[in-house]
């Protein structure tokens, strides 16, 4: 709901006969307001992995995956467009090429478990002034991450780094060193982050083999070093 309008979508997936129906209506009444078909007929506004999804909204335009619609008028663009080499809006994004979107390109529903394995598969990232990771956890002044990347196996990272837009950029635009505070070794299969003042928490599961524990560990927001953590019976979902 936004400015009291309901916006809902229905429909599982654009490739079906049917598409997806994306509207906007009176809660009170019940009045439809506008609705939107996604379909493939369009391919400024069409995508391979169009399905229905969680709505976000920013106040200002409504966000389904790749795809912005309009508050008042429902009509539909996608937040990036590669035919014409151009980005059709460009300020939710950060970084550049397939890899950037407004909201990971899967999906809210997305199974992140599934994309923690493709490791080096970037678009299942969240990106947001210039962090990147599987998962990102804001405070006022700097994001904290975990990422990952192979060589030869997985290599499972917790960082801490100041936004882009605070740290000092170098001549050409390339954003300085300053943006990182800190890096180190993380568990593989974190599935949860969280700043607490000066403690970062993580929880995910215990890593040992056959086990169907979880683990819950505490760093130093400051530094990176861990602090503590404490065993549980089953893992995190």
């Amino acid at each position: 709901v936004e400015n009291g309008v309901a916006y809902f979508a229905a429909g599982w997936h654009a490739k079906t006969n049917d598409g997806i129906h994306v509207y906007a209506m009176n809660p009170f009444t019940g009045k439809v307001l506008w609705e939107k078909r996604v379909d493939n007929r369009k391919p400024e506004t069409w995508y391979d992995n169009h399905t229905n999804d969680l709505l976000i909204s920013d106040g200002k335009s409504l966000f389904m995956c790749q795809l912005m619609f309009d508050l008042k008028s429902g009509k539909k663009s996608r937040t990036w467009f590669k035919k014409d080499k151009k980005y059709k809006h460009r300020y939710l994004l950060s970084g550049q090429g397939r890899d950037t979107s407004a909201v990971i390109p899967f999906g809210f529903l997305y199974d992140r478990k599934d994309g923690a394995r493709l490791q080096r598969y970037h678009s299942t990232h969240w990106y947001y002034r210039g962090a990147k990771g599987l998962l990102l956890a804001l405070t006022q002044d700097r994001v904290f991450g975990v990422t990952t990347s192979r060589k030869i196996r997985p290599n499972w990272e917790l960082f801490a780094r100041r936004f882009d837009d605070a740290a000092r950029p170098r001549l050409g635009g390339e954003m300085s060193k300053d943006a990182y505070l800190w890096s180190e070794k993380a568990p593989a299969g974190t599935l949860a982050l969280l700043p607490a003042g000066k403690i970062l928490l993580t929880a995910g599961p215990e890593n040992k083999a056959e086990s169907t524990g979880g683990m819950l560990r505490s760093y130093s927001a400051k530094d990176g070093s861990k602090l503590s953590e404490l065993r549980f019976d089953d893992a995190p979902v």
